[in-house]
C-alpha cells in the first residue's frame, strides 16, 4: 500500500492482517513503513518476524493488542504525553 492518501481505517485493519498473515507464514520479513501502521505496532510486528518459526500464538496475540491500541488511539495519546512531558522539562 502507498501512502499517496491518508487510509481509512478499513485499509489499515486489512493491510495489519494481511502483513501479519506473512509474517507468520514466513513471506514477509517485517513490516513496511508506509501502510498507515503506527511506530509502535510496526515495532512489535518487526519482533515477531525476528521470532523463530513456528511463531507463537502468545506472540501474535501481542500484535494483535498492540494494534488495538493504536486503532483506539492509545498510541496516539501515549506519544502526545511524552511530548507535553519534553517540552515542560525544557521549560
Amino acid at each position: 500500500m502507498s501512502l499517496a492518501r491518508r487510509p481509512s481505517t478499513e485499509e489499515i485493519v486489512l493491510e495489519f492482517n494481511r502483513i501479519l498473515d506473512a509474517i507468520v507464514a514466513g513471506t514477509e520479513f517485517g513490516c513496511p513503513t508506509d501502510t498507515g501502521i503506527d511506530d509502535d505496532t510496526r515495532s512489535v510486528l518487526n519482533l515477531l518476524a525476528r521470532q523463530p518459526d513456528p511463531k507463537r500464538a502468545i506472540d501474535i496475540q501481542a500484535c494483535r493488542v498492540e494494534f488495538g491500541r493504536q486503532l483506539d488511539s492509545t498510541h496516539a495519546e501515549e506519544a502526545r504525553a511524552r511530548l507535553e512531558a519534553k517540552l515542560l522539562a525544557g521549560q
